[in-house]
């Protein structure tokens, strides 16, 4: 009975984390795409990439 409630409580703590994750990336891309990092990023690898 330990090792079910062990396993449980292990594949509960590994939910939570992939939802909180799940909810960042979400976050993160929502601001990325409000204040258009992605293209700015592009635009300063595109840069570095040519001085060199």
């Amino acid at each position: 009975m330990d090792y079910i409630h062990y396993a449980l409580n292990i594949l509960i703590s590994i939910f939570i984390i992939i939802v909180i994750t799940k909810i960042y990336m979400m976050v993160a891309n929502y601001v990325g795409e409000q204040l258009r990092l992605g293209k700015f990023f592009i635009y300063l690898w595109r840069k570095i990439r040519m001085k060199k």
